[in-house]
C-alpha cells in the first residue's frame, strides 16, 4: 500500500508540468542503460508506470469496498445503540412512574411513627425519671 502510494506520488510528479532550462528536459525521451542524460530528476521505468496504474486500479475498488463495509458496521452499531437507548429510556420512565406512585402514596397516607417516637411515651418516661430523681434527691438531702 505504501509502495503504491509512493509510486503514484512519483507518477504524479513526473506527469505534472515541469519548468526546465533546456528543450531536452521538457520532453519525454527514452534512456538506455549507461547513457548520460542532460537533466536531473527521477528515472522512471515503464514497468514502474504499469505498477502504479495496477496499484491504482486494484486499490480503488478494494478501498471502496472497505469503506462500504465500515459504513455498514457503523449503521449496525448505531441501530444497536439506538435500541439500547430506547430500552434504557423505557426503563427510566417506568421507574419514574413507580417513584411518583410511591411518593403520592406516602403523601396520602404517611406511615405511623415508630413506638419510640411517640410523645406520650416520652411524657411517661420523663415523669418517672423526674419522680425517681426527686425521691433520691430528697433522701440524699435528709
Amino acid at each position: 500500500m505504501k509502495a503504491c502510494a509512493l509510486t503514484l506520488t512519483l507518477l504524479c510528479a513526473l506527469l505534472s508540468p515541469v519548468q526546465a532550462l533546456g528543450d531536452a528536459c521538457t520532453r519525454i525521451q527514452g534512456v538506455s542503460a549507461g547513457d548520460r542524460v542532460p537533466c536531473d530528476g527521477v528515472l522512471w521505468t515503464s514497468g514502474a508506470t504499469a505498477e502504479a496504474i495496477r496499484c491504482k486500479t486494484v486499490d480503488t475498488p478494494r478501498l471502496i469496498a472497505d469503506l462500504n463495509l465500515c459504513v455498514q458496521r457503523a449503521d449496525l452499531q448505531k441501530t444497536a445503540l439506538e435500541r439500547k437507548l430506547a430500552a434504557a429510556q423505557g426503563l427510566a420512565d417506568q421507574r419514574a412512574h413507580e417513584l411518583a406512585d410511591v411518593q403520592a402514596q406516602l403523601r396520602a397516607d404517611p406511615p405511623a411513627p415508630p413506638w419510640y417516637a411517640a410523645p406520650a411515651l416520652w411524657a411517661i418516661v420523663g415523669l418517672a425519671a423526674g419522680g425517681a430523681g426527686g425521691y433520691y434527691f430528697a433522701r440524699a438531702v435528709r
